[in-house]
């Protein structure tokens, strides 16, 4: 079975900016062998705020999770925490 991870990396002003240039490279961050089972996708803005609520930017999304702050650690420990629940079918 293979397992897919979607990362959304919001581009914004504000959140690219405030952060998620960084997050754009999170490939350096994880196992190799994770690479191919993730799908990085960089997007314009983030729907939700809709650039109104910059407190808690920058934002990013891993699997439908909306992430608030996000910075390259919590991006890589919500993807780490994903494929521990899938019992390490990643690696």
């Amino acid at each position: 079975m293979q397992t897919q991870i979607t990362v959304e990396i919001f581009c914004g002003l504000p959140c690219y900016m405030l952060g998620n240039s960084r997050i754009l490279n999170i490939g350096a961050h994880l196992p190799e062998t994770w690479l191919p089972h993730i799908s990085l996708l960089a997007s314009p803005c983030n729907p939700a705020c809709k650039c109104a609520d910059l407190t808690h930017a920058p934002y990013a999304r891993v699997n439908g999770k909306m992430i608030a702050n996000a910075t390259v650690e919590s991006v890589c420990e919500e993807i780490r925490r994903i494929v521990k629940e899938k019992e390490g079918i990643l690696i």
